[in-house]
């Protein structure tokens, strides 16, 4: 049974020197298959749609378009595909133009006889059987990493079955750093150099994350974890979004909690917490709880959908964000329901919604504020601020006499506090402590002018402990003190 290596397209306009080319690969042998002979690239993106291609010989001055306008849009649909540019004109232009664009070479036209061509496919063969040997390596070691962190059951690495699927971290110190999944990312981690670490390997991990785990060189005990600060402290600068780094480990079978530890800490600045070491870490049955307790909050938002009633629907939403926060639910797990739910929401719903919002945001502000615009599109007219903020101000105008602060009116919207106050002045234009003065100060300017109540009892009324204090704040918001107010007010 014929073997292929390879497929091959050939796209030139010319007839002649399509048919000699084709007519030389197949006197190649038979690794090689011709699987499309063509005039334009138009019909070669067409054959892309239906047929693989290991290679493409592309013309780079065909009519309407040309060679170089075909490379571009393979690279960008159809990536692992190789494309040989071939011309006439020994064009340093060209050429340059090719390579920018990723051609994966750059051929005159005069140069190509029946051994240039096999020994030119016998090279591209090795190439891209030496690049399907290393990714088959990855992919292998990438399920091997993802058994091991998935199975419940096991906590340790085996570093025997760690040397088999070539994951080489040695048997001595060594930390994980997990950020955001994105190719931007990849790339930098990639890249990124330093003679503080050496055996550094790449997993991605549960879609969302990307860890490097990697050993610390040789040096001595008491600078290991100042070490590994100083690695997250040079990547911080060039990594989008959050960045976790475990503690420093000291046997490679510890890698399971190493990656859990820096996977923690990376949710912890996803959601804005500033206390990111847990007391609750490694405590398997609270994590446990506090993700069934998500799950029910979903479930709640799911009964709501048939409900039609979008406010409600949000704030559901708002609740389980607020609750993922408080107890640092897995990232990937909160991006993985929310999208679920959004996806039923817009079958029975005239709001659509962008899932690369969602699974592409490197802190949760950038998901609450999306909700908040996918809440005001179903239909919450009528007011100028979003119902959060609507809600909150409502709280303020039921509670002014209490000692009610910023903290507590957050929690009673389910936002964090730090969001909360942003969110607050940017619809408001006020800071939350100034929005309050404001309520107060004009209650109590209408008790001052409708009771005969004392200052005293006007300071209680209003939320001031201190009559001292109510009484110059007042002052300084309408310019004279309480006394003198109701006085030239009866006056007038």
């Amino acid at each position: 049974e014929r073997q292929v290596h390879m497929k091959i397209m050939v796209v030139d306009d010319e007839v002649p020197i399509r048919r000699y080319i084709v007519q030389m690969i197949e006197g190649c042998g038979e690794e090689y298959q011709v699987v499309g002979s063509v005039e334009s690239a138009k019909k070669a993106l067409e054959i892309l749609k239906h047929q693989a291609v290991d290679l493409i010989f592309a013309d780079i001055t065909m009519p309407k378009m040309t060679g170089l306008e075909l490379l571009s849009q393979v690279k960008n649909r159809y990536p692992d595909t190789d494309v040989f540019i071939l011309t006439c004109h020994d064009d340093f232009e060209y050429a340059r133009t090719a390579v920018k664009l990723q051609a994966d070479n750059y051929i005159l036209k005069d140069e190509v006889n029946p051994e240039f061509l096999k020994n030119l496919l016998k090279s591209a063969a090795g190439k891209r059987e030496k690049k399907l040997r290393k990714t088959l390596s990855k992919f292998e070691k990438g399920s091997y990493f993802m058994q091991m962190m998935e199975d419940e059951d096991t906590l340790l690495f085996n570093s025997c079955d760690m040397e088999k699927y070539r994951i080489f971290l040695e048997d001595k110190e060594f930390f994980v750093i997990s950020v955001t999944y994105s190719k931007e990312n990849l790339e930098k981690l990639a890249a990124f150099h330093t003679p503080l670490l050496e055996n550094q390997e790449i997993f991605p991990y549960q879609e969302n994350n990307i860890v490097m785990a990697a050993n610390l060189r040789n040096t001595s005990a008491a600078r290991l974890q100042e070490q590994a600060g100083e690695v997250c402290a040079g990547l911080r600068g060039q990594i989008e979004g959050p960045l976790g780094c475990s503690g420093v480990y000291h046997k490679i079978n510890m890698l399971k909690k190493a990656v859990l530890e820096a996977i923690e800490i990376y949710n912890c600045f996803y959601y804005g917490r500033k206390d990111c070491l847990s007391s609750e870490n490694g405590d398997r049955q609270s994590w446990k709880n506090h993700r069934m307790e998500f799950h029910n909050l979903a479930r709640q938002a799911r009964a709501v959908i048939g409900e039609k009633r979008c406010q409600k629907f949000f704030g559901t939403l708002s609740e389980m964000l607020a609750f993922a926060a408080e107890y640092k639910i897995d990232v990937y797990f909160l991006k993985k329901t929310l999208k679920d739910i959004l996806s039923e929401y817009q079958l029975k719903s005239t709001v659509r919604f962008d899932s690369r919002v969602i699974a592409e945001s490197t802190h949760m502000e950038q998901i609450q504020e999306y909700l908040e615009k996918l809440k005001v599109s179903c239909g919450s007219k009528g007011t100028p601020y979003s119902e959060t903020v609507g809600l909150a101000i409502r709280y303020m105008e039921e509670h002014f006499d209490k000692n009610v602060g910023l903290t507590q009116v957050a929690e009673q919207v389910h936002l964090n506090p730090d969001y909360f106050s942003r969110r607050f002045k940017k619809e408001t234009g006020h800071k939350f402590s100034d929005y309050l003065l404001k309520i107060r100060m004009e209650e109590a300017k209408k008790l001052l002018l409708a009771a005969e109540l004392s200052v005293t009892e006007i300071a209680g009324r209003t939320g001031f402990n201190n009559d001292g204090y109510f009484s110059t704040t007042f002052k300084k918001f309408y310019g004279e003190n309480p006394n003198e107010f109701r006085k030239n007010s009866k006056i007038c």
